[in-house]
């Protein structure tokens, strides 16, 4: 059997002995025939089980057990028994079930006694499992990894698996093992070897790094970690300084760049060991999610240049404990991947009213403290219809957002009611007609990330988090679809620049010359808008303080000046005060206001050929993004601050308040309600119609 994934008429797919395969699937720590064999029925054909190198459970700090047996016993020694039983009660409910292995590949505790030279550690000396730099511990878990693929495909059911997920780390997610916040690793010696052996690499002769570091090292050897106080703080306020932290800047980049070198490590022998006939992935590149560089989740674009990677995997963001009534953002660049050939899954682990505590569900598994304790991100919704909705919901984004999904059901049990699994049918029937006839696009808005910008900013300040965290719940407001990329996709040959009509830059502070001129060529131009937030562009390649922003703005920041909120139209933002630059000219058509002032905060430049606009203050509210869009010319199906989810076809709304709606349509259109399969309107350009909070309805339009 030949697996691969490959791109036709524009759109990405996951071939299987060249048949094209829906991107549904069904996920969960407790294995049982009863929800297999549901989501058989309801179509699914993609099954994702857990396997267990190690003999400790998924992370490292909760105390929480293992879900299943670790089958590697001691150098060399297996026991597949309980992965040939897991196999087994997958293919019994479905004889022709396509697997995904799901590996975690933290070290077992016998490994670690063995090898303590091999393991991570905090500044204080603990250790917290494997390095991810150790060259022992790849091999052996490599070498494990290699012996189970030998065994499944040497099975009766070895054509049933198409692939293997690589996992580890904290929640089997490739995060760094820290205990708590605050704490920092990797301090042991063999990571300051690797980030020696690193900085040989970057800078060739150790007079290079101390032109950069202005240091004046004798050698390499000489160098040591950074300091934790010096990886918290920084010298100005919000950013570090090159010119004095140059050298905790190539640590944040290096500490990402070696998660994803692990990765990408046993990527490479899935497909050297299957002859690259089968697809392998990984969690990993959580840009929108996680601000703190301590994770190691800012390399995402060293993943998806490689060819032995096949596709990324992310939550949905567990932003404001998933709340209903708004946005469930993707974790990541989506669409970067996107670009670069590489599937994304989304791990829809949506609670429901049938959520159990883990105490219950799984007692031998929870750990003998309130880790686990039935309360926020735990507890699902009191009623089956909220959980019918927020399903919905979340299935809307995955549709229309060029993503497939795996519905985790994580302790069992979640989805086993027949109101939730007739909705699993029709969903996997959506995926499956995309599949032979695939929706366009409706976005006309990029935003802009950059994962190397990260290692600039201070961890502890809010502003990064008011910049691309909570601004992602201002963009599910805004009532138009927006795809996300990395700032180096720009580069990209295929970038489409021309699909989008607004291009929002959030983080991305150091723009190299390449990027300034792909910026130049192929978005300053059709009139689109360009939007800049916080500081933009404010170093060059070499470091040094650009006097010429792309931005077309004259703007300063000082670390003295107080923490201010903008203004725009009544709405202040950010929701807390935070350091900001100023403007030092007033070139522009002022769009807002400092707080209580009459100092313009924002502002528009009109040229010629595009406009541009600088908001000095982050998390910019959906009433201005929205102004902004209409201004671009932007096509939004919604004015109420309501979630909007759309393609070409489909067109999710999910109600943030009780009332009346009314949806826009690009032009002259048929209208059926997609759950209901009734007609709603015939050749109309808008519709109205009434809605509960949080209410999710999906519907088809058909243009004339």
């Amino acid at each position: 059997m030949d697996c691969k994934v490959c791109r036709k008429d524009g759109n990405l797919q996951l071939l299987i002995d060249g048949e094209p395969q829906a991107l549904s699937a069904y996920m969960t720590y407790n294995p049982r025939s009863e929800e297999y064999a549901a989501f058989a029925k309801a179509g699914v054909q993609i099954f994702s089980m857990g396997v267990y190198v190690g003999d400790r459970g998924i992370n490292s700090f909760s105390g929480i057990h293992p879900f299943r047996e670790g089958y590697c016993k001691g150098p060399g020694v297996y026991d597949f028994t309980q992965v040939d039983e897991d196999m087994e009660r997958i293919c019994r409910e479905r004889q022709d079930a396509r697997i995904i292995i799901r590996i975690d590949l933290d070290s077992p505790i016998w490994w670690d006694l063995c090898h303590p030279e091999e393991l991570f550690r905090n500044y204080s000396g603990k250790s917290m499992r494997q390095s991810f730099v150790s060259v022992a511990w790849r091999d052996a878990m490599g070498t494990a990894l290699c012996a189970l693929i030998r065994h499944v495909e040497a099975s009766h059911l070895g054509d049933n698996v198409i692939g293997y997920q690589v996992a580890a780390g904290k929640t089997e997610e490739w995060l760094y093992h820290l205990s708590f916040i605050g704490e920092y690793g990797d301090y042991s010696e063999i990571n300051r070897q690797r980030f020696i052996q690193w900085l040989q690499e970057q800078y060739g002769e150790i007079q290079n790094l101390n032109i950069h570091w202005n240091q004046h090292y004798e050698d390499f050897s000489d160098i040591s970690l950074p300091h934790p106080f010096r990886r918290s703080f920084c010298t100005e306020g919000v950013l570090r300084n090159p010119g004095r932290e140059q050298d905790v800047i190539d640590f944040y980049q290096y500490h990402s760049e070696m998660m994803a070198d692990a990765i990408l490590y046993f990527c490479r022998r899935v497909k050297q060991e299957t002859g690259g006939r089968r697809i392998t992935g990984a969690f990993y590149g959580y840009v929108g999610e996680l601000m703190d560089g301590e994770y190691g989740h800012h390399a995402l674009g060293k993943l998806l240049e490689s060819p032995d990677l096949d596709f990324l995997a992310s939550p949905n963001s567990y932003m404001e404990l998933r709340a209903p009534g708004i946005d469930w953002p993707f974790m990541s660049a989506v669409d970067s991947a996107f670009l670069h050939g590489k599937l994304w899954f989304i791990e829809s682990d949506t609670r429901t009213n049938l959520t159990q505590p883990l105490a219950s569900a799984m007692p031998s598994v929870c750990p003998d403290n309130p880790s686990y304790d039935f309360q926020g991100v735990w507890k699902g919704p009191e009623s089956a219809e909220l959980s019918l909705s927020l399903l919905q919901k979340g299935f809307g984004k995955v549709l229309t957002g060029r993503a497939g999904t795996w519905w985790f059901d994580m302790w069992g049990g979640w989805y086993h009611n027949p109101i939730f699994m007739d909705f699993m049918k029709t969903a996997h029937g959506m995926m499956e007609e995309d599949l032979l006839n695939p929706a366009g696009s409706a976005a006309q808005i990029a935003v802009i990330l950059d994962d190397r910008s990260y290692a600039y900013f201070g961890l502890n300040t809010p502003v990064l988090s008011e910049l691309v965290y909570s601004q992602r719940q201002e963009f599910g407001k805004m009532g138009a679809p927006f795809h996300t990329y990395l700032l180096q996709d720009l580069l990209h040959p295929e970038f489409p620049a021309g699909d989008y009509r607004m291009i929002i830059f959030l983080n991305t502070i150091k723009q190299p010359d390449d990027i300034r001129q792909a910026i130049q060529k192929r978005l300053q131009r059709d009139q689109k808008t360009l939007v800049f937030i916080y500081l933009q562009d404010r170093y060059d390649q070499h470091n040094k303080i650009r006097k010429d922003p792309i931005t077309g703005f004259s703007v300063e920041y000082r670390e003295e000046d107080e923490p201010v909120q903008a203004c725009y139209r009544g709405v202040t933002f950010p929701p807390i005060p935070v350091s900001c630059p100023r403007f030092t000219k007033k070139d522009f058509i002022p769009l807002g206001y400092w707080k209580d002032t009459s100092i313009p905060a924002v502002g528009m430049q009109v040229k010629p050929e595009y406009t541009s606009v600088y908001s000095l203050a982050p998390h910019l509210p959906a009433s201005l993004l929205m102004d902004l869009a209409m201004h671009s010319g932007v096509h939004l199906f919604s004015l109420t601050q309501d979630v909007i989810y759309a393609n070409d076809r489909y067109l999710f709304i999910h109600a943030s308040q009780k009332g009346s709606k009314r949806l826009y349509f690009p032009s002259f259109t048929r209208v059926s309600d997609v759950f209901s399969e009734r007609q709603c309107a015939q050749w109309c350009t808008f519709m109205d119609f009434e809605m509960e909070q949080y209410e999710t309805r999906a519907f088809r339009y058909e243009p004339q």
